[in-house]
């Protein structure tokens, strides 16, 4: 059980004489996380919410918001080295985590601030961000579906504005999917730290205090996962490679206008061949 720990603890220990001989790495990459999950789903917002009027996302402005959310990681990871809360050795002494067993004052704020920051803040925000999202989606759609009524059409919406929205559309159900797996991740280590912190700390048993650590720290590999299950071609390899799978891929809907240029097409092809 140790052993498996044993390069975590290698790089979580200080050898050269700090103050607190922990730093955690998982908390840095957890808070890191959750900015960049905040910024996609304001980017989902912006694009299909604000539509043309939004700001679109530049090379830049992408390179920024990296960088901002690294050095927002890095700044909440370092405060404990620098006096504002602290770490210590989780429940199986394997790897740093938050000290939430001690009940002072100046880990009580850290505590509540890293939560509110990192947590409660970013989930309002999340949360707030995908709602407009959905409310614009179906208003959209029924003022559509209203106009096509009155025009005594099937649909107003062309090939390619359709396959654009559903795009979009599945772009955000990837990021609601990864905020959701987040939140199994780290809801259960919040939870312990206020518990530990304006609770009753003797309810936080070694092996209640290791699971929701060992659950937080997975967090990070969910993230890769989601994102190659859901892409098309990745799902086209597993389902080459790993028929038993039963992965099935939805068929794109052909128009009429599609239907007349592969005909086209193929009689062209035809008389090419009957012709050499």
């Amino acid at each position: 059980m140790r052993l498996q720990f044993l390069p975590w603890r290698t790089m979580a220990l200080w050898r050269n004489g700090l103050p607190n001989p922990c730093f955690s790495w998982w908390a840095c990459f957890g808070y890191n996380q959750i900015f960049t999950l905040t910024m996609i789903s304001y980017d989902r917002y912006n694009v299909i919410v604000k539509g043309f009027s939004g700001t679109p996302l530049t090379f830049n402005r992408a390179v920024t918001i990296i960088t901002m959310s690294w050095i927002w990681a890095l700044g909440w990871s370092i405060c404990p080295l620098v006096g504002w809360g602290a770490y210590a050795m989780d429940g199986i002494m394997g790897t740093c985590s938050y000290d939430y067993v001690s009940q002072n004052m100046n880990n009580k704020s850290h505590i509540m601030a890293a939560t509110f920051a990192n947590y409660i803040l970013p989930i309002i925000v999340i949360a707030g961000c995908y709602y407009f999202i959905v409310h614009a989606v179906f208003k959209h759609e029924e003022e559509l579906r209203a106009q096509a009524k009155k025009m005594n059409v099937a649909s107003l919406r062309s090939n390619n504005d359709q396959q654009q929205v559903s795009a979009e559309i599945r772009i955000a159900k990837v990021s609601i999917m990864n905020v959701s797996m987040w939140l199994t991740a780290w809801t259960p280590f919040a939870v312990i730290c206020i518990m530990g912190t304006w609770g009753d700390v003797s309810k936080i048993t070694p092996l209640v205090s290791a699971i929701p650590v060992i659950l937080a720290k997975t967090s990070c590999a969910y993230n890769p996962l989601i994102y190659a299950i859901s892409h098309p071609k990745y799902r086209e390899c597993l389902k080459q490679m790993f028929p038993w799978m039963c992965i099935v891929e939805e068929k794109k809907a052909v128009t009429e206008n599609q239907s007349v240029i592969s005909e086209k097409t193929e009689m062209t092809e035809t008389v090419k061949c009957e012709s050499a």
